[in-house]
């Protein structure tokens, strides 16, 4: 629960709904504010209501308003803003809330148009050099903000919002409104003001509201409380678990690594990934870092001894462990099945690397169960990573990673094979093509029967599809040079291989 004292609310004041909580078997942390500047969504401002939005003001206590009326991207119907029509909104809310309002100001739209509706004038990065535009700006009678980085639409995330920003000379809390992807309006945090929050008719549940009620942006301050301030805890101090570890301590979350294995779990912390879990410690995530099939009983486990309060794995295979982790009787309102998409040949803590999952995608896989807030911890997870957090129901995450992981690795092996028994003076030819196609069969074979037992229907159906390729194509090589040139399985394999790689990302 979330108490919104009034701005001027005195320590007695304060001292009362204290005790008030306290009376009811709860603990009060008492937030003092600070003074805060609400960005209006572009995305969203040329549907928004201009009645109502005199609660934003008071529970933010804010001093600024800011909405981007003209600029390219704000029309949810065209390429261009809504124009005089959000600026008239922009106006509305301005007498609706007392708050002043500053907008930018771009070509073609006259300047003086967008300064009779607004306080301030805003020229965004791209615009700094346009000379004109900035003449145009600088005759008119108000105040000018020159943004003179765009960091969040830049990247698209959340860890290069803060550095460029203190970089180019912000020195204030860093706030912002989006409608974006999951990464970006998923900033949970006890300053952020999101729905979930907050009662559907709450003021800024109304305001970061969709049309069907659903949440389309988020107001949270950059350097408030993240769901990793409370720390993770990796089971399992592999490849994936160490790696996951180095990229955490980087980014300044507290570690803490347990395994099984005390070589791998020295290895780990020697390396840097976080400090030995001890019996006592608790953390806010606990990532569940081992097989497959070995993620159901691990998951029970670490939720029976209370551990954590989320919970997440991160085997290649979804639908399986989720399945026997819920015939086990998991706690899963709190569990989001997880698969970062990096990995390499080799194994163990020695092969980890803090970077590995820096671009990849890390795929979530919720369930009908799954609370937000264990979503948005994992979301965080993936992001303090470096990686890009994407959805995916289980049973489709495993039908993509068979296609575009599992069966690869059984191709790759199947080549490599042939290699056991060859002459030296044989393999002593090979070049780059034939060590990529078979880079990935160096992978731990333990630990790869794991994967391809946990998702073998889906594996077996595209093997079985390939073999029949490979079998035409052998049938039309037999056959001679002739059949091989009028024949269609040769043709139709490598054709359609060129035509399957050039579709990749």
């Amino acid at each position: 629960m979330v108490v919104v004292m009034s701005v001027g609310a005195t320590a007695e004041d304060l001292a009362v709904v204290v005790e008030t909580v306290r009376s009811v078997g709860c603990e009060g942390f008492v937030g003092r504010g600070v003074s805060r500047t609400i960005v209006g969504d572009p995305a969203r401002l040329g549907m928004m209501n201009p009645k109502g939005h005199r609660g934003v003001a008071e529970v933010a206590g804010t001093t600024l308003l800011r909405g981007d009326a003209v600029k390219p991207r704000t029309s949810p119907y065209a390429c261009q803003g809504p124009g005089e029509k959000a600026l008239k909104i922009l106006a509305a809310v301005r007498a609706e809330t007392g708050l002043p309002v500053v907008t930018e100001a771009i070509a073609p739209v006259p300047v003086g148009l967008v300064a009779s509706y607004a306080d301030m004038l805003q020229v965004g990065a791209r615009n700094q050099q346009n000379s004109r535009l900035l003449e145009a700006v600088g005759s008119v009678d108000r105040p000018v903000l020159l943004e003179r980085v765009d960091p969040s639409h830049g990247g698209g995330r959340r860890d290069l919002v803060v550095p460029p920003s203190r970089a180019a000379g912000a020195d204030g809390p860093i706030v912002d409104v989006h409608a974006g992807d999951r990464t970006m309006r998923r900033r949970p945090g006890p300053d952020g003001a999101r729905p979930g929050r907050a009662g559907p008719d709450h003021p800024v549940a109304r305001r970061c509201a969709g049309p069907d009620g659903s949440p389309a942006g988020t107001a949270g301050l950059m350097e408030r409380p993240t769901p990793l301030d409370g720390g993770v805890l990796i089971v399992g101090a592999g490849l994936i678990g160490t790696s996951i570890g180095l990229a955490l301590t980087a980014s300044g979350v507290s570690v803490l690594l347990d395994d099984r294995d005390p070589g791998a779990l020295r290895t780990a912390i020697a390396r840097g990934a976080g400090v030995p879990f001890t019996e006592g410690d608790r953390a806010e995530l606990a990532v569940v870092a081992v097989p497959p099939d070995e993620v159901a009983e691990t998951l029970c486990d670490v939720q029976k001894r209370g551990l954590a309060r989320f919970f997440t794995d991160v085997a290649s295979v979804k639908d399986r462990p989720i399945a026997e982790a819920v015939k086990l009787g998991c706690a899963m309102d709190v569990f989001v099945g997880g698969h970062p998409m990096g990995g390499r040949e080799r194994s163990g803590p020695e092969a980890a690397t803090g970077d590995l999952f820096r671009g990849r995608s890390w795929v979530l896989c919720p369930t009908a169960e799954t609370a937000p807030e264990a979503l948005a911890a994992v979301e965080s997870l993936a992001a303090a990573c470096g990686a890009r957090p994407s959805i995916l129901a289980p049973e489709d995450h495993d039908r993509a990673v068979a296609l575009v992981s599992h069966t690869p690795h059984v191709l790759a092996s199947a080549m490599a094979a042939r290699f056991a028994d060859a002459p030296a003076s044989f393999l002593a030819l090979i070049g780059q093509g034939g060590r990529d196609v078979t880079r990935i069969a160096a992978a731990d074979p333990v630990l790869w029967r794991a994967i391809l037992s946990a998702n073998g229907e889906a594996v077996a159906d595209l093997v079985e599809l390939i073999a029949a390729d490979l079998a035409r194509t052998a049938a039309d090589l037999r056959a001679g040079p002739a059949s091989v040139d009028a024949g269609a399985a040769v043709r139709q394999l490598l054709s359609g291989g060129a035509a399957g790689h050039a579709r990749l990302p």
